[in-house]
């Protein structure tokens, strides 16, 4: 055909000049109209290979879809998570540092309460189950914190939770700030940064399904579920919680010769002395192991303030239904880091 030059390949693909604006022209022909879906850089290629041909179509190709705004709102995303793990330094001390979290959901029983409160000490894994009422205000979780955890250990230097409103509120940040408690919370939909909460909460939801047959009489059999957690040794300081906090097990019905369990007051010391110590080492290496393993499916990414990003809608409240709406929205503007 006059004007028209043909790929010399046994096939009637016409060989387009690298003129830019022509390519692209094509290609979003056979990416975006309503016959060709938006599909992806192999089935795109596959469509303009069968017509056309310039030497550096693939590249073209891959740039145009990767860059296509409406692909990048509304597809999954097929990446590895963004952001390396960052776990937390784990602190010298019994109680100088805790994460805290909310159970909720649980029957109802004869006080009316249906949550647990869960405090968990960082370095002794030792927790407590407090029950109540989801109604409950800033000030009535900070009176069940202190008679729960002040009162039997310390005032923590550090408080790890979610940024749930009663822990963003005026009064529980004034009330621990004349403490000098240090608030830190946790990323939003991103359990790994308070995993020791999260895990203990699954532990404790277990034990309530494994030894409350009536589910509404949870709250009888909650002390002794704390007892059962805190005498179990963990995985990552290989001691019970009730050892790294008191310097020896509970006594418990099977337990023999009780009165040998009991060292000498030096000894007592060095031996409590050297676990902790320990723990603080072992915690140290799980946080390593755990780092390894997680960023081994992320990849590192940094962001600037004037970027351009776009932000997952998972858990954004969207007018549209869960299948139809789209996976991202924006591009949005990074104001503050």
């Amino acid at each position: 055909m006059r004007g028209v030059y043909y790929l010399r390949s046994g096939t009637d693909r016409i060989w387009v000049p690298s003129y830019r604006l022509l390519c692209e022209l094509l290609i979003q022909e056979v990416h975006n109209s309503n016959l060709s879906g938006h599909f992806g850089v192999d089935k795109t290629l596959n469509a303009l290979q069968r017509f056309y041909y310039w030497p550096d179509m693939v590249t073209d190709v891959q740039r145009y879809v990767a860059a296509c705004p409406i692909c990048q709102r509304m597809k999954s995303s097929h990446q590895r998570p963004t952001r390396l793990l960052q776990p937390l330094e784990p602190p010298q001390r019994p109680w100088q540092h805790v994460t805290m979290d909310f159970v909720t959901g649980l029957p109802a029983g004869p006080s009316g309460n249906d949550a647990v409160l869960v405090v968990v000490g960082r370095l002794t894994k030792m927790a407590h189950f407090a029950p109540y009422r989801t109604t409950i205000t800033a000030e009535e979780t900070a009176r069940l914190f202190i008679s729960t955890v002040v009162r039997l250990n310390r005032i923590p230097a550090a408080i790890i939770s979610y940024r749930d409103p009663k822990f963003t509120s005026k009064f529980w940040q004034d009330t621990w700030a004349r403490y000098g408690t240090r608030l830190q919370f946790s990323s939003a939909y991103h359990p790994q940064t308070d995993g020791q909460t999260e895990r203990t909460n699954q532990t404790m939801e277990q034990l309530i399904r494994t030894n409350c047959p009536d589910r509404k009489k949870w709250e009888d059999v909650l002390p002794m579920l704390e007892f059962s957690y805190n005498n179990a040794p963990s995985a990552t300081t290989n001691h019970s919680p009730f050892y790294l906090n008191y310097g020896m097990d509970p006594t418990v019905p099977i337990s023999t010769n009780v009165e040998s369990q009991v060292p000498r007051s030096q000894q007592f010391v060095e031996e409590l002395q050297t676990a902790q110590d320990k723990a603080v080492e072992l915690s140290r290496k799980a946080n390593a192991t755990a780092r390894r393993y997680t960023d081994l499916h992320r990849r590192n990414m940094t962001m600037a303030t004037g970027q351009l990003v776009l932000l997952d809608t998972k858990n954004l409240r969207l007018p549209l239904p869960t299948k139809l709406r789209p996976r991202f929205c924006g591009p949005f503007k990074i104001m503050k880091m």
